[in-house]
């Protein structure tokens, strides 16, 4: 059994939403969490600390039934506290995901992490999350001239140069997804231009997160969302065992 915590917005809630009962299909009991707050930044988490925000999270449980459940407000440490964890993932908010410089935040919401789990034996990871499909026309966008490589190029560059030289590991989620295009179109993998759908792309993140970090082949996993068809799925199957590969997983 395995209990995570990830800690982030929407994006987060794409990423872990099957991930419990696809491990439930390969045998594997994988306790999911998510400490949400929508859009939130690095720099938004720091300033929740240093302010000592009453409640801005809400703690999400998800179930091996693909549900939500368990919403309730809280601080980080209260979030923290309510587990003994083995996984803590971190993330960056998907405006600022393809900007280096903005990564520096991460250093002060890890320290606080790390010490708030002090001896605990806890693996500490990175979702690198997606670039925007093409031809979506949203504000946040403009920083990668509405250019889905280019943001793509950008993030990889980010977690290059700010996540690896700091030791967490990566979960290619980005990456997955971006491998996923080549045999579908963006709207089979994001529902508005940005979050993940709820078949194609929520799917492959699940099984881009199960495979880095539980080492859970997405050949072995059985369980299919609704709605998604075989086809498909071979489809996410084969980007996340891609994007596992490309982190020698």
């Amino acid at each position: 059994m395995a209990k995570m915590l990830m800690i982030g917005n929407s994006f987060s809630q794409d990423t872990m939403m099957y991930a419990p009962a696809a491990a439930a299909s390969a045998g594997v009991e994988l306790l999911g969490y998510n400490l949400y707050y929508g859009g939130c930044t690095l720099e938004q988490h720091e300033k929740f600390l240093e302010e000592a925000t009453p409640a801005p999270y809400i703690y999400e449980h998800y179930t091996p039934a693909a549900e939500q459940r368990g919403l309730v407000k809280c601080t980080l440490d209260e979030g923290l506290a309510r587990e003994e964890w083995d996984i803590i993932t971190f993330q960056q908010g998907s405006p600022l995901s393809g900007i280096a410089e903005s990564y520096a935040y991460l250093d002060p919401l890890y320290a606080h992490v790390r010490a708030a789990m002090g001896d605990r034996a806890v693996r500490y990871a990175w979702n690198m999350t997606w670039a925007y499909a093409q031809g979506y026309e949203g504000e946040s966008f403009i920083a990668y001239g509405h250019d889905q490589s280019r943001m793509f190029r950008a993030i990889c560059h980010a977690v290059d140069t700010e996540i690896r030289p700091r030791g967490l590991t990566v979960i290619p989620c980005g990456v997955a997804i971006q491998a996923a295009r080549t045999a579908l179109p963006d709207a089979s993998l994001t529902r508005d231009g940005y979050h993940l759908s709820l078949t194609c792309g929520r799917y492959t993140a699940a099984l881009t997160m199960l495979a880095t970090l539980l080492n859970i082949a997405p050949e072995c996993v059985s369980f299919v969302p609704e709605g998604l068809s075989e086809q498909e799925a071979a489809v996410c199957r084969a980007a996340a065992r891609l994007a596992a590969a490309s982190e020698g997983k």
